[in-house]
């Protein structure tokens, strides 16, 4: 990441004071590995564009075979240049970038697929916006598959909110890749300075009831700080 402060500032002393209190902007934020981030915003999540190839440091459930197909063995999230990479109906193939996130959004039995990464949010949010994009393909019978984005404590053991649940229609497209934006900023700031996770499960009710497929991209939880921010300046003579 780069940051570029604001110029300097020369003030002097308040009244009767060896000092000054002093409001400056926000720094101006960056990131340099190919995440664009708006002035003052700072980017959470690592690798959300999946373009080093891996799913590292998301974690997955690693459900089924890496190469499984529909109807025969079921598929988990994996990294590919393709959207045939579903294992299933194809999503569409990753845009700006050489590599997306795939899944079968089909299974055998009730199962659910799900990927996590760690967190740290710092203080004094004022901001939190998720953000991602996704394409899928359905064409299947019964109860609605589901998509959900949670964020739950460090260990994965209390579940804290729910910041998106979907149910994928029956038979549907969503014509390439959709953009998505959440505020979230209500739920991160009442975890300020705590480390938490956040994690993309996607829920399968019945076994076999008809082909899908799903891409996801372009993860950002994009926060900006300092609420409040002003600095005591002390003059030294």
């Amino acid at each position: 990441p780069q940051v570029a402060c604001p110029s300097n500032i020369n003030v002097t002393n308040d009244p009767g004071l060896c000092g000054a209190v002093v409001t400056f902007p926000l720094p101006t934020v960056t990131d340099n590995a190919g995440l664009p981030t708006d002035d003052g915003f700072v980017n959470l999540l690592t690798n959300g564009t999946f373009e080093t190839g891996s799913i590292l440091p998301w974690v997955s459930t690693t459900i089924g075979s890496p190469s499984g197909t529909c109807p025969s063995s079921p598929r988990d999230f994996n990294v590919s240049s393709s959207g045939s990479s579903t294992g299933c109906s194809p999503a569409a193939n990753p845009i700006g970038g050489t590599y997306a996130l795939y899944n079968m959004l089909d299974g055998n039995t009730a199962l659910t697929y799900r990927i996590y990464q760690s967190i740290s949010v710092p203080a004094n949010v004022d901001v939190a916006n998720l953000a991602w994009r996704e394409s899928w393909r359905t064409s299947y019978n019964g109860s609605s598959r589901t998509m959900r984005i949670d964020l739950y404590n460090s260990t994965g053991t209390t579940h804290i909110a729910t910041l998106h649940n979907y149910a994928f229609p029956s038979i549907s497209s969503s014509n390439g890749w959709q953009s998505k934006t959440l505020d979230i900023t209500s739920a991160v700031q009442a975890h300020e300075g705590e480390d938490l996770r956040l994690v993309v499960s996607v829920s399968i009710p019945s076994s076999w009831t008809g082909p899908a497929g799903l891409g996801l991209d372009n993860f950002e939880l994009n926060v900006r700080g300092g609420r409040n921010l002003i600095a005591s300046i002390k003059r030294i003579y």
